[in-house]
């Protein structure tokens, strides 16, 4: 997987439902924040994102309206110049339905967070 990412030289690579120790050192990564409401498994990240050069202006929150762990956004240099990144994973339909907190019905999440991010 890594050759295929790094394939074309990018300069950005995001990456859902990664670990936190995919790409090597000289890559600098972000993360959205861990707890996503599911048992939580060592440096997997909803969102993670990496770039080659260091990031400022982080935020793994976004909006207290936003389901957590789902969020990040950063600024890096690139060779266009300055880039602000903002990833998410939106919950799918069945998100905390059946698996995970299972506290919601169908599409909760998922709307939750649409409005929450709009």
């Amino acid at each position: 997987m890594r050759v295929r990412l790094l394939n074309d030289e990018p300069e950005i690579i995001c990456c859902p439902e990664a670990y936190d120790t995919l790409l090597d050192s000289d890559w600098h990564g972000i993360f959205s924040q861990p707890d996503y409401g599911y048992p939580l498994i060592e440096g997997r990240r909803k969102v993670a994102v990496w770039s080659r050069e260091p990031w400022n202006e982080i935020d793994a929150l976004g909006t207290s309206e936003l389901p957590a762990g789902r969020f990040v956004s950063g600024c890096t240099n690139t060779s266009i110049g300055p880039i602000r990144v903002v990833a998410i994973c939106v919950p799918w339909a069945a998100a905390h339905v059946s698996t995970g907190r299972r506290d919601r019905n169908r599409w909760d999440d998922h709307i939750a967070y649409l409005r929450g991010y709009a």
